[in-house]
């Protein structure tokens, strides 16, 4: 009887169970799955995809759009014209991005030279507020801009000093929580005392 064969379908088993062990396998096998489930979803949307979502919000941002211009809500065949030309608009948009269009063309850097000036204008327009408003809203937010007096150099040695006297370990914790108005052993419950 030979076993030579069995032995060497036994090796075969232990490098398989080796194989299939190994992290590279499972990430490279998830990446996989992730890729398929990605594609089968319908891929990527946006400018590099090639699927275009209109939203409920776009469809409602369009219809707002005609009802400024036209003063009236768009009746149902406006509104599916709306979005054909947006979808055909976006399609455009994407291709000519694709094959590079948009760099190096004065009319798009003009245009959007003037959009950024537009809201750059639209910022510094806005006047400055008056003395009146900025009382009123200190007023509302005294907290924002109170400052605590400064502790002199001397309170806190005393402090240190008594920290020591009633044996704390960290003293210098001690007069850190006594100087931010936490109790502590120090007995001044945050409240400092002038050295006589």
């Amino acid at each position: 009887m030979d076993f030579a064969h069995l032995v060497h379908a036994g090796g075969l088993v232990s490098r398989l169970r080796s194989v299939l062990r190994e992290p590279l396998l499972h990430f490279l096998v998830l990446g996989g799955l992730l890729f398929l489930i990605f594609q089968l979803r319908g891929g990527a949307s946006g400018p590099g995809g090639t699927r275009i979502a209109i939203t409920p919000g776009l469809v409602e941002h369009l219809a707002s759009g005609f009802a400024r211009t036209w003063q009236r809500p768009p009746t149902d065949q406006e509104l599916k014209g709306l979005i054909d030309d947006h979808i055909k608009e976006e399609i455009a948009t994407r291709e000519a991005t694709a094959m590079g269009l948009d760099r190096d063309d004065a009319i798009i850097r003009r245009r959007l030279r003037q959009k950024l000036e537009f809201l750059v204008e639209d910022a510094v327009d806005q006047a400055p507020p008056t003395d009146a408003e900025l009382q009123a809203w200190l007023d509302a937010h005294p907290g924002a801009f109170r400052r605590e007096a400064p502790v002199p150099v001397g309170h806190r040695q005393q402090l240190h000093r008594r920290a020591l006297q009633q044996g704390a370990v960290a003293p210098q914790a001690v007069v850190n929580a006594e100087v931010a108005g936490v109790p502590g052993p120090g007995g001044l419950g945050g409240r400092l005392q002038t050295a006589p």
